[in-house]
C-alpha cells in the first residue's frame, strides 16, 4: 500500500510538473532572467540614419551578463545596421550589430564579454553608425527608469528615458525552477492524500496556493491595493478614522512610503526585478508625524477600519522588527490571508449541506487572489462564508442553533454589512429560520430585530457619519452621489432605462470580471473558462447530506435578497463611480457578487435531485479546485516574470 502511494504521488509529481515547465516555458523565458533598472513601456523615438545614442549604466547594475536592444519597424521587412561599443574605464568592446524585422520587435541580444561583465557597473553603452534601408522607419524601444539616467540621442539629451534591458544574475532563473518543482510536489502530495477530511483537506489546499499567491504577487500588483495599504499602515498607526486635514480626507505617509508605489503592471507586461530591489531598500517604520506628507484619499475613508484588522496587524509587525516596506506588504497579505482562511474553514465545519461546493466555491482563484492581498474583500468574505454556513444550519439542521452559534451568526452578518452595505437584505433570510429553532417567539424577535435592525442602524449611521466627514472628497469631476441623487428624481424613466441597459451592455464582463486577476488587466483564461460548468456541475451532484427542501416562501426570500443586493451593487456603483448622464452603470464586478452565489446554487439544486450510490464528489470536488488554482498560479507568475 505504500509503495503504491509513493509511485501514485510519482507519477502524479513527474506530470504535474512536466506540464507546468511546459506551460511556463511557452509563456515566459525559463532560460534566462530579464532584469533592467527601468519601468517597461511601449514608447520609443524613431531612428535617423547615422544617430548616435549614448547611455549610461548606473552603479546599481551588478552582475549584468547580456544587454538586449529591442527595435521595431512599421513596415513589412526592414534591415538595421549599427556599431556597439561597450565602454568600461579600463576596457572598450566594439560590436557590429544587425537586426532583420518583419513588422515587429526585433531584439537584439548581446552577451557581454568576461572582461566588460567584470566592470559592467560602470558601463557606457554607445551605438553609432546607424543604417537601414530607406524609406522603411525604424523605432527603438525606450522605457522609464527608477533611477534617475539620462539617454543622450545626437547630443541631445531625452530626460526619464533609458535605452537598454540588461540580463542579469543567472543565464538560467533557479528560481522559477525552484517554485514550479515546490508547486509540483506539493500538488502532488495533495493528489495522493485528498478524500479524507474536507476541513482539514480545505484549510491545506487554502494555505499552499494562498502563500504562493501572497509571496509571489508583486505589492500593489491587485485591485485598489495601494490605497487598500495606505488604509492598513494608517489603521497600525493606531487611526481607526481616517485622518483629515485641511478639509481633505487622506493619510499621513512618508515620503519613502510614496516612493514604493508600484503601478499595476499592463496586461502586455512583466513586473522590473529592479522595482522589486528598489522598495526592498526603505523601512517600514513610520517617519515622525511632522515629517510625514499628507495625501488626499478619500476611496478608502468610507470603509470601516473592521476589514483591516488583519492586514493592520501584519504591517504594526512589521513596523516592530524594523524590516522593509516589501516585507511589510507580504506579512499584511499572509495575516489578512491566514484570517479569511480561519473564518472559511470555520463555516465550512459549520456548513450542514453542499459542503463540497461550497469548499470548491470558496477555493475558487479570484477569491483565494483577494483573500492573499490587503484587500478589504478578505474579512468581507470570511465573514459572510460564516453567516451563510449558520444561516443553512438554521434553515436545514434539526437541532438549530447553540448559543455559540447565535451570536457568530449576528457577529459575522453585522460584519459583513460594516463591510459593505449592499449585503444588508440577506439578514432578511434569517427571519426564515422558524420560531422553533429560537424557542419562544419573544427569543425569535429579539434576534432578528436585534441582529437586523441593529445592523441598518450602524450602516445608516456610519453612512451619514461618511457622508459629512468626507463632504465632496469622493466627487471626481462629473462623478458625484449628490448630483446622481437629484437627476434620479428628476428623471426616473431615464435612470431606470441606464439599470436596464446595464444589464445588457455588461453582463458578460461582469462574468468575465469574475477570472480577472492584477488592477483588473489579466483574465485568465485557458481551462477557467470550464470553472463555471464545473462549478455548476459540482453544485448538481452533491446530495451526500441529501438535497435541503426549500418552502414556496423561502424560496421567494432567496430570490428577493438575490435581486435586492443586485441592484443594492449597482445603485452604489451608479451614485460613486459612474458620471451624471452616463448610459450605463461603470465598474461593475463579478466579485460582488461573491456572497448570493450560494444562494444561486442552492436555488439551481432544487431542479436536480437523485441518489448517488457512491458519491465521488469529495475528491472531485477538491481535485478541480487544486488543478483550477494550479493553473491560475502558474498563469499568473508567467505573466509577472
Amino acid at each position: 500500500m505504500v509503495m503504491k502511494k509513493r509511485t501514485k504521488w510519482l507519477i502524479s509529481f513527474l506530470l504535474i510538473f512536466t506540464i507546468t515547465l511546459l506551460y511556463a516555458s511557452s509563456r515566459s523565458s525559463l532560460l534566462r532572467s530579464e532584469g533592467g533598472n527601468f519601468q517597461n513601456t511601449k514608447e520609443g523615438f524613431q531612428l535617423q540614419q547615422g544617430d548616435t545614442i549614448t547611455q549610461q549604466l548606473s552603479n546599481s547594475h551588478k552582475d549584468i551578463k547580456a544587454i538586449s536592444l529591442h527595435l521595431n519597424s512599421d513596415v513589412k521587412q526592414a534591415h538595421f545596421t549599427g556599431e556597439l561599443k561597450l565602454i568600461t574605464k579600463n576596457e572598450t568592446e566594439e560590436i557590429n550589430v544587425t537586426s532583420d524585422m518583419f513588422k515587429g520587435d526585433g531584439e537584439l541580444y548581446i552577451p557581454l564579454p568576461e572582461r566588460i561583465q567584470k566592470e559592467a557597473t560602470d558601463l557606457r553603452i554607445v551605438l553609432e553608425k546607424i543604417k537601414f534601408d530607406e524609406n522603411k522607419g525604424i523605432y527603438i524601444t525606450t522605457a522609464f527608469p527608477i533611477e534617475g539616467k539620462m539617454l543622450n540621442v545626437n547630443g541631445e539629451t531625452k530626460d526619464n528615458k533609458v535605452l537598454v534591458v540588461d540580463y542579469k544574475l543567472s543565464s538560467v532563473p533557479y528560481w522559477k525552477w525552484g517554485v514550479l518543482l515546490t508547486l509540483s510536489a506539493l500538488v502532488a502530495t495533495l493528489f495522493v492524500w485528498v478524500g479524507k477530511r474536507i476541513v482539514v483537506e480545505y484549510i491545506l489546499i487554502a494555505m499552499i496556493f494562498g502563500s504562493f499567491f501572497a509571496v509571489y504577487t508583486p505589492i500593489h500588483q491587485t485591485s485598489d491595493e495601494w490605497v487598500h495599504f495606505l488604509k492598513s499602515q494608517d489603521v497600525a498607526q493606531g487611526n481607526l478614522i481616517t485622518p483629515k486635514h485641511e478639509g481633505e480626507v487622506g493619510y499621513f505617509v512618508s515620503q519613502k512610503v510614496l516612493d514604493t508605489n508600484l503601478h499595476p503592471v499592463a496586461k502586455d507586461e512583466k513586473i522590473n526585478p529592479d522595482a522589486i530591489d528598489h522598495v526592498k531598500q526603505f523601512s517600514i517604520r513610520p517617519d515622525a508625524k511632522e515629517q510625514q506628507i499628507f495625501g488626499a484619499q478619500a476611496t478608502t475613508a468610507v470603509y470601516t477600519f473592521i476589514p483591516y484588522i488583519p492586514q493592520a496587524i501584519g504591517i504594526k509587525l512589521a513596523m516592530l522588527a524594523d524590516t522593509n516596506i516589501w516585507t511589510a506588504n507580504i506579512l499584511g497579505r499572509l495575516v489578512n490571508l491566514f484570517a479569511f482562511i480561519a473564518m472559511s474553514a470555520y463555516a465550512l465545519y459549520k456548513m450542514p449541506v453542499m459542503r463540497r461546493t461550497f469548499m470548491f466555491f470558496m477555493l475558487a482563484p479570484i477569491i483565494m487572489f483577494h483573500a492573499a492581498s490587503l484587500s478589504a474583500d478578505a474579512v468581507l468574505m470570511g465573514s459572510s462564508f460564516i453567516f451563510i454556513a449558520l444561516l443553512m444550519r438554521l434553515w436545514f439542521h434539526n437541532e438549530g442553533l447553540t448559543k455559540a452559534e447565535f451570536i457568530s451568526m449576528a457577529v459575522s452578518g453585522i460584519v459583513m454589512t460594516l463591510c459593505k452595505f449592499t449585503y444588508w437584505p440577506l439578514l432578511l433570510l434569517m427571519l426564515f429560520g422558524g420560531v422553533a429553532k429560537h424557542g419562544t417567539k419573544k427569543k425569535y424577535w429579539l434576534f432578528n430585530i436585534g441582529v437586523i435592525g441593529g445592523a441598518a442602524i450602524l450602516v445608516a449611521g456610519w453612512n451619514i457619519f461618511v457622508m459629512k466627514y468626507v463632504g465632496d472628497g469622493l466627487n471626481s469631476g462629473d462623478v458625484s452621489a449628490t448630483r446622481q441623487i437629484s437627476y434620479m428624481l428628476h428623471h426616473p424613466l431615464e435612470a431606470l432605462k441606464v439599470f436596464i441597459r446595464s444589464f445588457d451592455h455588461g453582463l458578460d464582463e461582469w462574468i468575465e470580471m469574475y477570472n480577472v486577476f492584477g488592477f483588473l488587466s489579466t483574465p485568465l483564461k485557458g481551462i477557467l473558462y470550464l470553472y463555471p460548468i464545473v462549478f455548476v456541475i459540482i453544485a448538481i451532484i452533491d446530495q451526500k447530506e441529501g438535497v435541503p427542501t426549500l418552502d414556496w416562501m423561502k424560496k421567494w426570500s432567496l430570490r428577493f435578497c438575490i435581486a435586492s443586493v443586485t441592484l443594492l451593487v449597482m445603485l452604489s456603483l451608479y451614485m460613486t463611480w459612474t458620471t451624471v448622464g452616463n448610459p450605463y452603470i461603470v465598474g461593475i464586478q463579478g466579485r460582488y457578487f461573491i456572497p448570493i452565489i450560494p444562494f444561486i446554487l442552492l436555488l439551481v439544486q432544487q431542479h436536480f435531485k437523485f441518489k448517488i450510490e457512491k458519491p465521488d464528489v469529495d475528491i472531485f470536488a477538491s481535485k478541480a479546485a487544486i488543478l483550477f488554482l494550479t493553473y491560475a498560479f502558474v498563469f499568473w507568475l508567467v505573466k509577472l516574470f
